[in-house]
């Protein structure tokens, strides 16, 4: 289970929901630059569809290795965020790879070793708008998740592929379920699946407040406390495969033991982009 390589022939589907609520505005800190979490997760997308692409190249040319979609969800309801012409949520890479937005320049405070401060920029594509407003409609937006992949694993060309990997990326509660709604429609996601094993969900908190304690791939329950909101998230969250335990341990420090739980509790930004990178670099060999 969960070894299948990608193939030409077998392909895999990477899916994004970001919570797009009015309390994304909020302020944080990534890199030494001040920006709303809208932006945070807009730029750390960006990379991650840019790493994705970079991924897929053989001899210069991208390859159909995966799909990608990343599916926003606020008071404007659940849309996809990738830019037009491509209506569907679920995008092949190369097609992506053929119509590249315009880049963006970023540029960064950082740190030196020996600590002195330097600017350092690098290019982006802009893949996805910043996007702040309104309600937090997670359960229609996992809805909507879950027929994407239902969608993706009922084709017969995808019937043996690397199950598909969805990153739900939220700074809060639903405002249209319940603790139950919520935790059977991540079920219902983590049922669809292929030969190769169930569609992995991993959830991802993000937090304003540098000082509070992080949980990143939790081994149990109990690491999570007496926060229900936490708790929540475990409970929605796929227990992770033996390919990605080895990038777990990379972030979370050699005493992580399996099973982990696929999710982050108060992650900051740079959190975030560590748990989006592993939870695609773990994904068997490319050929």
């Amino acid at each position: 289970m969960y070894s299948q390589p990608i193939t030409h022939l077998h392909r895999t589907a990477f899916v994004l929901a970001i919570d797009c609520s009015g309390s994304m505005r909020e302020r944080i800190v990534f890199n030494g630059m001040p920006m709303s979490k809208a932006e945070a997760v807009a730029l750390v997308t960006d990379y991650t569809i840019d790493e994705l692409i970079e991924r897929a190249r053989r001899g210069g040319v991208c390859r159909n290795y995966y799909d990608i979609a990343v599916v926003g969800y606020s008071g404007d309801g659940v849309r996809s965020m990738l830019p037009a012409p491509h209506e569907d949520f679920a995008v092949a890479v190369d097609a992506l790879s053929r119509a590249m937005p315009p880049l963006r320049r970023m540029e960064f405070d950082q740190r030196l070793p020996d600590g002195s401060h330097a600017i350092v920029g690098f290019d982006l594509h802009r893949w996805i708008e910043p996007a702040a407003g309104g309600l937090t409609p997670m359960y229609e937006a996992l809805l909507t998740v879950r027929d994407i992949v239902d969608e993706w694993c009922s084709r017969a060309e995808n019937a043996e592929s690397f199950p598909p990997v969805v990153f739900n990326i939220t700074d809060g509660e639903s405002s249209d379920g319940d603790y139950d709604d919520l935790c059977d429609m991540a079920s219902q996601i983590r049922r669809t699946g292929t030969a190769d094993g169930e569609t992995l969900l991993i959830n991802i908190h993000l937090s304003t407040d540098s000082s509070r304690r992080s949980i990143l791939f939790p081994s149990s329950r109990s690491e999570c406390g007496e926060d229900r909101y936490s708790q929540l998230l475990y409970d929605m969250s796929s227990t992770m495969p033996e390919p990605f335990v080895e990038g777990i341990r990379s972030l979370t420090g050699a005493l992580g033991m399996p099973p982990m739980r696929g999710m982050a509790y108060n992650a900051s930004a740079a959190q975030l982009l560590s748990v989006l990178d592993i939870g695609s670099r773990s994904v068997n060999n490319i050929y």
